[in-house]
Parts: structure tokens; sequence; C-alpha cells
């Protein structure tokens, strides 16, 4: 088309262009180059030299001899050769450099990504939707070994054959390639790309693609044993604590213990009988106290291995109530003010952890209130579901421990606080649990923590 206007611009004006028809065609033939390249800049030559020889020198338009046209026409093949492979160059400078922009675009989306994305399989997923997206591929799926694992990918859900070793460049492996995950010097896995026909740049981005898929394997492999190590610390410093609050809390019944046997068993003093049994209620007191916080171990320890099921019966609740206040001494049965129909229907319980329950809250309550004050402890049944309550007067659960003190050897933060080992309420909220209900505090508007819990009765 380029060749037929400049023949026609010729003819139109042949005054203006008698001697510039050369340069005009020359125009043609870059335009062509510019646009197509070597191939199309040599036809558009040919076809130039054509209509130069046989239209516009037999129309006498041309002030030139047939030796001086024969002389320019290899001059015009080499200039569109030479304009043809110029253009190529910078046409195909230009591709590599919008490719490579574009590469660069898309690896840094790939970084933030990388860089946000907590989850590796989603990040994984993005990848393989991201390689699909800018390649011709149509399956991409990322393996880790030991053993081989899928662990995100689009496209088929064949096991792919696996390379005979994770080698530092891509594996050709049939019609497909097995680009290795690596970090290092450490295999992480494998990116499963199929059809293996791929050009330079596609090769040149998925192995980008590859080496992000290797940063987010890696990461995770990080994490996890930066995470194994907190809860390795965690638990050394959960045992200290647990192995000095559990020395403590022990140490201290057996001191007064020994003390008052040894006090006892001296020959050089002679005990007036009062003295002797205050000192014989310590010992008792103080044996009954060890004999508490061993007990509370081992039923702890025996609910969290699953070895103390509930056994349900049916069970006057007023009788429960009855053996739980005849455990307490007479003081602090006192202290206890019990509301509870008259006509409260069986309950469906386990009778010993029942007791256990109500014994720990009505323990825990009158150890955290003042001496002066009561504990109320009240009972409903309603729509199949035994409501009880807990209440005592004391300074409350601190704010934002409402969870954490039913944890096992959590202790609410309280100075001057009464001593113990923490695990009264975790028994209480297993043996809640087991029996298929729940167990919560909350603060009284007017002062003092309120233990509530359900269970289906």
């Amino acid at each position: 088309m380029g060749v037929v206007i400049a023949t026609l611009c010729f003819f139109t004006w042949p005054s203006l262009l008698r001697e510039h028809v050369d340069t005009l065609y020359i125009l043609v033939v870059v335009i062509a180059a510019t646009r197509g390249g070597t191939a199309p800049a040599v036809a558009t030559c040919l076809l130039s030299l054509l209509c130069w020889r046989l239209l516009v020198m037999p129309a006498g338009q041309l002030p030139l001899s047939y030796r001086q046209a024969m002389v320019s026409v290899p001059i015009f093949l080499v200039v569109a050769v030479l304009t043809g492979q110029v253009a190529a160059g910078g046409r195909r400078r230009a591709l590599e450099a919008q490719a490579r922009e574009r590469e660069t675009k898309v690896l840094y989306e790939l970084g933030l990504a990388l860089a946000q994305e907590a989850d590796v399989s989603r990040f994984l997923e993005l990848l393989a939707t991201r390689a699909s997206q800018l390649t011709h591929i149509e399956h991409c799926s990322f393996w880790q070994p030991g053993p081989w694992r899928r662990r995100a990918g689009m496209g088929s859900e064949s096991v792919p054959t696996w390379p005979s070793e994770l080698a530092s460049q891509p594996v050709p492996v049939g019609d497909a390639v097995a680009y290795p995950l690596r970090v290092e010097d450490r295999a992480m896995g494998l990116m499963w790309i199929r059809p293996a026909a791929l050009s330079e740049a596609e090769s040149r981005l998925l192995s980008a693609i590859a080496n992000h898929a290797a940063l987010a394997l890696s990461r995770e492999e990080l994490d996890l044993a930066a995470s194994q190590a907190r809860a390795s610390l965690e638990a050394e410093r959960l045992k200290s604590s647990l192995l000095a609050s559990v020395t403590h809390d022990l140490r201290t019944p057996l001191a007064s213990i020994k003390a008052c046997a040894t006090s006892l068993a001296s020959e050089d003093v002679s005990w007036e009988d009062k003295t002797r049994r205050a000192l014989l209620s310590s010992v008792i007191k103080n044996a009954d106290r060890l004999d508490t916080f061993v007990g509370n171990l081992l039923d702890v320890s025996r609910l969290e291995a699953g070895a103390w099921r509930p056994i349900r019966e049916s069970f006057p609740l007023l009788e429960i109530l009855a053996s739980v206040l005849g455990r307490l001494s007479d003081p602090q049965a006192a202290r206890v003010v019990v509301d509870v129909p008259d006509d409260l229907p069986l309950v469906n319980v386990d009778g010993l952890q029942m007791e256990q329950i109500l014994w720990n809250l009505l323990e825990n309550a009158l150890k955290y209130s003042p001496p002066d004050s009561s504990v109320e402890l009240r009972a409903r049944v309603e729509d199949g579901t035994l409501h009880m309550t807990v209440r005592d007067h004391g300074p409350g659960v601190p704010s934002g421990q409402e969870e954490l003190i039913f944890q096992k050897f959590y202790r609410a933060r309280q100075e001057g606080g009464p001593p113990g080992l923490g695990i009264g309420l975790s028994i209480c909220q297993f043996a809640v649990h087991a029996h298929g209900g729940r167990i919560w505090v909350h603060h009284a508007p007017d002062g003092g923590a309120v233990f509530e819990f359900e269970l289906p009765a």
C-alpha cells in the first residue's frame, strides 16, 4: 500500500517529486521496516524497484541513465535490509523492556503479598493463579517432600512424576517441568508446570515465582520453629512456676505439722491439755490441707486424662448440698446462705463430681471474702437445665482475668491473697464440661464475684 501511494504521489506531482522519487521509496521502506522488520522491508524494497522500473522510468520522468539506476538497486536493497534489522532489533528490545517491566511489577506485587499474607497456602494459591494469568500454562501446583504432599495449585489434580532428585535448575519431566523450590542449599519442594514448552520470558517469570514460593515455605518453617521455641520456653517457665508454687504450698503445711509434732514429742516440756489439743488440732488441720492439695492434683489429672468420667444418677440436690456444708467448719457453714426451692426436682448428675464442684466454689468464695460476710448459694431448674450460682462479697475477679482463672495453676493477681495451687476452679470447669454444661464468672453490681454454672439436669 505504501508503494502504491508513493507511486501515485509521483504521478500527481511529477515536477515536485521528480528528483526525490528514490527518497520517497526509501521512506516507504523505512516505515515498512519499522513496523514489520527485515522481511517486510525487503519485500517493500523489491516492489518499489519494480514500480520504479516498470512505471516511473518508462514514463521518462527520471533524469537518470539506466546504468545509474542499476547502481542504485543494490544500495536500495542494502538500505532496506539494514533498516529492517535495526528496526527489528529496536522493536525486540522494546518488547523485552516491556516484558521485564511487567515482570518487575508482578514480582513487586508478589513481594508485597508475601509480606502481608500470613497464610502460606493462600499465598501459594495466589502464585499459581498469577502464573496461569501471565503464561500459557495449563497446570501449576506446589508440592513439599517427606512424604510428598500438595500444598496448593490449579489445574489437574494428578500426582506428578517426580524427578530423581531436586536439582538447582528446572528439570523437564515428560510433558511437564519441575521447578525446584530452594532456599540456599535446602530443598523446600517443587513447582510442577505443564506444558513444558515455554518461552524464555515465561521460564524466567516462573523461576521468579518459584523463588517466591520457596521463600514463603521457608518463612513458614521458621515461624513454626519460632513458635515451638516460644512454646518450649513457656512450658519451662510454667514448669518452674508450678514447681515453685507446689513446693511452697506443700512445704508450708508440712513445716507446721513438723513443728507441732516436734513440740509434742519434746520430753523437756510438760504441755497442758489445752495447748496439746491446740497443737494436735494444727497438725490435723494442716494434714487436711495437704490432703486437699494432693486430692486436687489427682482430680485434675484424672479429669484431663478422661479417667474420671461422670456416672450420672438421680440425686436430690439438697442431699448433695448437705454433704458439702457438712465438710465446712461451723463458722464457715454459718456464713453460707442457701436458696434452694423445696420442690426442686431430682438432678441427673455424678454425685461425687457435683459435690466437688460445689465444695471448690464455696471454699473459694469463703477464702476470698471477708470473715464476717455471707456467701450466697442459689439453685434453680428451668427447662431441664440446672442453674446454680455462688456469690461472695469479696474483691471480685480482676478485670480481664475472667477466663484465665479457670486455667490450671492460674491464680488471680491480688496482693496478699490466700495460699493455694490455683486448680480448684480448673477442676470445676473440667467437671462441668464433662457433664455437658458451662461455667463462667462475672462481677456483682455491688461488689464481689458471681460464679454461675449450668448443667443439663
